[in-house]
């Protein structure tokens, strides 16, 4: 009788119950949130039928905390719907003071507003809220440290006359497209012996299309004299901080036909 006891003593002592999967024992401990860039999926459940436009599952996100402030993108159909604005930490809650104005079409808990739960192991961090019984909403992300140690802090150019002067390469393709934090990434192709000789150069135009919100010109300028004809890919990034537009929290980058959302 006595071993038949102890280990359900010792399931009930643990922070973790012995039912719990893998996946939900992912983030066990809880440390200090550090300011950093995180990526990963956010995913919304349900508890009660909600419009079929409204949407539901899972999304990519990437959140940035730095200075007391915050970044969340956002995916179309809103899952998640994303977010900036003020953060603040009290014990094992985090809260978020979005300063955005929404629509009125959607589930405005997919915002990242308000307070939640959080676990953090140093790596991993877990955000999570039962939002009124509507839903339960949550974030498991992960520190991206690397791309952003890795990021060129002076490789943007702004300047009208390089933006029409430097040259193009008609074989360069941009497979894709991230920005994490103030750090953009761009994967991109084409033919050459090896890209060694390649020079990449990010340039923008200095003026800004009145819209909502603005829109900013940028051309990614490949000088490639490489004669051969193998197809070569390769990924660069950059500090685009100096692409920021005052007044707003936000621009569209229109990139050598491609365009991304800057939100900071």
């Amino acid at each position: 009788m006595l071993f038949m006891i102890v280990p359900a003593l010792i399931c009930g002592m643990l922070f973790i119950s012995c039912g719990k999967t893998s996946e939900e024992m992912e983030v066990v401990v809880s440390m200090p949130v550090k300011e950093d860039t995180y990526s990963g999926t956010f995913t919304v459940k349900y508890f009660v039928a909600m419009p079929e436009s409204w949407g539901s599952g899972s999304g990519k996100t990437t959140l940035v905390l730095q200075d007391g402030k915050f970044t969340c993108t956002g995916n179309p159909g809103f899952i998640p719907a994303g977010g900036s604005g003020t953060y603040s930490i009290n014990d094992d809650k985090i809260v978020f003071v979005d300063e955005n104005f929404w629509t009125a079409d959607f589930d405005w808990n997919l915002i990242l507003n308000g307070e939640y739960d959080f676990k953090f192991d140093g790596k991993r961090l877990k955000i999570s809220a039962n939002k009124n019984n509507v839903g339960y909403y949550e974030y498991v992300l992960e520190k991206q440290e690397e791309m952003i140690s890795n990021c060129y802090q002076d490789a943007i150019i702004v300047s009208e006359s390089e933006f029409e002067g430097a040259p193009d390469d008609p074989q360069m393709n941009i497979v894709n497209m991230e920005i994490m934090g103030n750090c953009l990434k761009i994967r991109f192709n084409s033919s050459g012996c090896s890209g060694n000789t390649w020079i990449e150069k990010l340039i923008a135009q200095e003026g800004i299309a009145k819209s909502n919100p603005p829109i900013r010109g940028v051309k990614l300028s490949l000088d490639n004299k490489e004669l051969c004809k193998a197809l070569i890919h390769k990924e660069i990034s950059f500090n685009i901080t100096s692409l920021q537009v005052e007044g707003t929290k936000k621009v569209q980058l229109n990139i050598s036909g491609n365009s991304i959302l800057y939100e900071y």
